[in-house]
């Protein structure tokens, strides 16, 4: 037997997708904030239902290929980066680094992915840094973190060729 807060929990979860079910328009590949609104905020208050919204509209927009929307509910959704799940970042950083030709998503990708690096350089947070820093104009930057990315794969014994590719993309620049 589920204890009754658990019970709660669980049927607004479904409560909540259904109303973003009904909330997303598949013709017109779209999710009517307001009635998402209207009537998740009476479920589990404004706060909280403006944060699921964002998580529906990340999944939403990456299932029908919807880069830029996916893009700007990212940046809405880890607004407070500080507290968003590291791995979350980064997949976000990824897929705003190879569909968005957004300056400001691009910008703000690199801040995430910069926070990652300095907890940590690793061959993906390097190589994923110098990507943004690429398609920013940060040609220098980008230049040096894709040296980091294939040194640190050599010493791990991995795949250079990312790097190695985006090194001549930048050179070309």
């Amino acid at each position: 037997v589920l204890p009754e807060q658990n019970l709660v929990q669980f049927e607004n979860t479904i409560k909540l997708s259904d109303m973003a079910e009904r909330a997303i328009n598949k013709d017109k590949k779209s999710i009517n904030d307001a009635q998402f609104l209207s009537e998740a905020e009476k479920l589990i208050g404004k706060e909280a239902a403006m944060e699921y919204l964002q998580a529906v509209k990340l999944n939403y927009y990456t299932s029908v290929a919807d880069y830029e929307n996916f893009a700007n509910a990212a940046i809405q959704y880890y607004a407070h980066p500080e507290t968003a799940n590291p791995d979350e970042l980064m997949k976000a950083a990824t897929v705003i680094s190879e569909h968005s030709k957004n300056t400001v998503a691009l910008k703000k990708a690199a801040e995430w992915v910069e926070s990652s690096v300095m907890k940590g350089e690793t061959e993906e947070n390097t190589y994923l840094l110098a990507k943004l820093y690429s398609k920013i104009g940060k040609h220098d930057l980008a230049k040096d973190f894709a040296e980091t990315s294939r040194r640190l794969s050599t010493s791990a014994g991995q795949d250079t060729s990312k790097a190695d590719q985006l090194l001549k993309e930048i050179n070309k620049k």
